[in-house]
């Protein structure tokens, strides 16, 4: 498989992953994060500005990802960059008919768009 072979099957196959970064007390700390969009510079994710894991991602600038389904596991390691909202009008298309049966909304208010 090529890397965008991968990186499709993380966005389009799989979409929630495990994210870990370090935590402020020295332990690994891990969360669900949605793989929203690939191209041939990375996969994209949304975050909160404001929160630990952004503040996380902004200090370390390095994550490791798991993601596993029907038995096909993918793991990426590598730096994290914080790319403003490159792209933020594709996620959120995309994120809407996700949230949909959730809230009806979401909103884009203090949303970042980090890729790895």
């Amino acid at each position: 498989m090529t890397k965008m072979d991968y990186l499709k099957l993380l966005v389009d196959e799989i979409h929630s992953t495990t994210v870990a970064t370090i935590g402020s007390d020295g332990h690994p700390q891990t969360r669900i994060i949605d793989m929203m969009y690939y191209d041939e510079e990375g996969v994209y994710f949304l975050t909160a500005t404001g929160k630990t894991f952004y503040d996380q991602l902004m200090e370390q600038q390095y994550v490791a990802i798991s993601a596993t389904k029907d038995k096909i596991a993918v793991i990426l390691r590598g730096k994290i960059k914080n790319i403003g909202e490159k792209n933020l009008d594709i996620m959120f298309k995309k994120k809407s008919v996700y949230e949909e049966n959730l809230s009806g909304r979401y909103e884009r208010r203090n949303r970042g768009v980090s890729t790895v």
